[in-house]
């Protein structure tokens, strides 16, 4: 499994987005491998910034429609 072998590597955290489903999957693997679910309505928290950074899926949805109109 993929998973695997980020741990193995060391990796901190890991996502899936998924676009056409507007959901991210966040494995926080420094917390025991935990799992969060998040839509892109949510702001998803980057778990390994010191500062409370988030990500706005939202917005860049929103970017992306403007682009691509």
């Amino acid at each position: 499994m993929k998973l695997s072998k980020y741990v193995q590597a060391g990796v901190r955290e890991y996502w899936l987005v998924d676009a056409e489903k507007e959901q991210v999957l966040v494995y926080r693997i420094e917390d025991n491998c935990s799992m969060h679910f998040y839509d892109f309505q949510d702001q998803v928290p980057v778990g390994i910034s010191l500062d409370g950074f988030a990500i706005d899926f939202a917005r860049i949805r929103e970017e992306m429609d403007y682009f691509s109109a």
